[in-house]
């Protein structure tokens, strides 16, 4: 496997120091296509690199810099929103992933970007909620019935809403996989112990994330559950960044995973985490981890295949990465992603029933500019022209 420049960068920072404009313009071009710029100014500043960084390319982290800050800012002026809602319902909502990296102030928040805010309910409060969100100018991203029946019916979320004068959009979940497949997730264990901050408190109004094993577990279930690793690296760079975090903040944090993860049922999905961790990013894992990780791999019986995908596949996904082995392993992650989510019986009719509606013209994509980050600045799309 090719290593990219990202990669190595991510797993021995100081190298930097020997980067000639060469290797600063590749860096540049693969950070911006993986969305990784800030995360890189973070990763530098950590490690006191940033004197290190020339001044042209330390203009494009600032930049990029100035994107999160923004993102941020946005994202919790429309939390405050919704939890005055959620506080006139009386419903608990737990926000997830880069939402919630975001409220718990947790050090991975620093160059985190996200596209929309994602939400765990209770099945039971979605109906009333789906109500007043629409009061309040949020629309169904989902118009076409055959999509609507999908998620309502197989997944484990409702289609994505966003808000018809502020763009955002929001993903409201009431579990973390889809309730089609075999793997569902009792999410009431996930669940139990989600941690409420005092943070964005206008009004009496408090947010909810989940306690930091649970935190990491859905961020694995999440990424070694995706079919499209476009932002793998950036995935499972936030699991090390996680790990680092909570091996120093909670005690015993990997028998905390292991303990949890037996009970979820997710053993499979903390094994890779760890797995990967270790060899791509050489993430030094406890020795009750290395343990786990020793003692599950046995379990696995289509191993190789799945390190041909995921060994593949956490890298840029960037021209200067483009070989065969990372198409076929693409490939081989988009069908098994599919089969992860349905079973063929429900995912044959579904794909046939797509491809019918696409061929007809039936199925337009919509036409509003979703508010993804990406579109406030169009100058990074540059970098990713080789010339």
């Amino acid at each position: 496997m090719h290593t990219s420049l990202l990669v190595k960068v991510l797993k021995s920072p100081k190298i930097i120091k020997s980067f000639n404009s060469k290797d600063w313009n590749l860096l540049l071009r693969q950070a911006s296509s993986a969305n990784m710029l800030a995360r890189l100014a973070y990763t530098f500043n950590n490690h006191g690199l940033m004197n290190a960084v020339p001044d042209k390319i330390l203009n494009h982290f600032n930049s990029d810099q100035v994107k999160v800050a923004h993102l941020h800012t946005q994202v919790n002026q429309e939390v405050q929103e919704l939890n005055q809602l959620f506080n006139k319902l009386d419903i608990k909502a737990i926000y997830l992933k880069g939402t919630a990296y975001l409220l718990a102030d947790l050090p991975l928040a620093q160059g985190r970007f996200f596209s929309d805010i994602d939400l765990l309910l209770n099945q039971s409060d979605i109906a009333k909620v789906e109500i007043a969100l629409k009061c309040q100018g949020w629309k169904s991203q989902k118009t076409d019935d055959h999509d609507q029946a999908y998620y309502r019916d197989y997944m484990h979320e409702i289609p994505p809403m966003q808000h018809i004068i502020r763009g955002t959009v929001i993903d409201i979940h009431h579990n973390i996989l889809p309730v089609c497949n075999n793997n569902i997730i009792d999410i009431s264990l996930l669940s139990a112990d989600a941690l409420k901050l005092n943070v964005n408190t206008t009004h009496g109004n408090h947010s909810y994330v989940l306690a930091p094993a649970a935190m990491f577990l859905h961020s694995a279930i999440h990424l070694f559950h995706e079919g499209e690793l476009e932002q793998g690296l950036r995935g499972l760079s936030d699991l090390d960044l996680l790990l680092s975090h909570f091996d120093e903040s909670e005690a015993n944090f990997s028998q905390q995973l292991i303990d949890l993860g037996t009970k979820i049922n997710q053993q499979q999905s903390l094994f890779y985490a760890w797995r990967y961790l270790n060899r791509i990013l050489n993430r030094e894992l406890s020795n009750t981890a290395q343990a786990f990780v020793e003692s599950y791999q046995p379990k696995i019986t289509n191993l190789t295949t799945i390190d041909f995908i995921f060994t593949n596949l956490f890298t840029v996904h960037h021209s200067t990465t483009a070989s065969w082995r990372f198409s076929l392993a693409a490939q081989l992650a988009y069908w098994r992603g599919h089969l992860l989510r349905m079973p063929l019986r429900l995912l044959i009719p579904h794909l046939l029933t797509k491809s019918w509606l696409q061929l007809s013209g039936l199925i337009k994509k919509d036409s509003v500019n979703i508010n993804k980050v990406n579109a406030l600045d169009p100058r990074f799309h540059q970098l990713d022209e080789d010339k």
